[in-house]
């Protein structure tokens, strides 16, 4: 052995004697060490110390750390499910609301673009894929494809679709989809998939609203 591999060997030895003497600790060790030093200085703001052997304060310091994650992790559920409740609430939508809307305002198809194209002029996309979508939903009651009624959703619109116009569903499913993503998703929705919203509603409404198939 050289005696720089004898000095190394000496060193080596001498750090493995400190560390099993309690001399110096270990790398665990010293961060439990400086974790409970942080803690015990928060909880002291507080009025509120920890007592203990100093011994069994690692474990005290896990379970602390165990609290916050349990703590974390149920406000992340919480939010985990609100969004998914939207997204299903969004998928069994009724059209009650839009029918209270509509019994109030005696709207035409015409008037309906029209909102939706101011809405779009002043930057309110959700507005505009709204009243979009209620013009397609008033166009095809009035031509007697669908009944608006408060208990209706988009399952039996498309099933009304598939029996007198099946054509149509396509489409329908489309702005649909559209306008749950956008209304109750709160989802941005970029200029060309706007246009091709409109155009699919234009299809939609045919007649006057083909006229209007680039309204936006």
């Amino acid at each position: 052995m050289t005696p720089f591999d004898d000095a190394l060997y000496q060193v080596l030895q001498t750090r493995r004697y400190d560390r099993l003497t309690g001399r110096t600790t270990s790398l665990r060790d010293t961060i439990a060490q400086r974790a409970w030093q942080l803690m015990d200085s928060l909880l002291e703001r507080f009025d509120f110390t920890l007592s203990g052997d100093s011994a069994v304060r690692p474990d005290i310091i896990v379970l602390l750390f165990m609290v916050l994650g349990g703590v974390l992790l149920g406000v992340a559920g919480i939010v985990l499910l609100r969004m998914l409740l939207a997204t299903r609430k969004a998928e069994v939508h009724d059209l009650s609301d839009i029918f209270e809307e509509l019994e109030r305002r005696a709207y035409t198809v015409a008037e309906l673009l029209h909102l939706a194209h101011q809405a779009h002029l002043t930057g309110d996309m959700r507005v505009a894929v709204r009243y979009g979508y209620i013009a397609v939903l008033l166009a095809l009651n009035e031509r007697q494809v669908i009944t608006i009624r408060p208990s209706a959703t988009n399952a039996l619109i498309l099933r009304e679709l598939q029996e007198k116009d099946p054509a149509q569903v396509p489409s329908f499913a489309a702005v649909a989809d559209t306008y749950h993503r956008v209304w109750f998703g709160h989802k941005p929705i970029p200029p060309d998939a706007y246009a091709q919203f409109t155009t699919q509603a234009g299809g939609l409404i045919g007649g006057e609203g083909a006229s209007h198939a680039a309204y936006a």
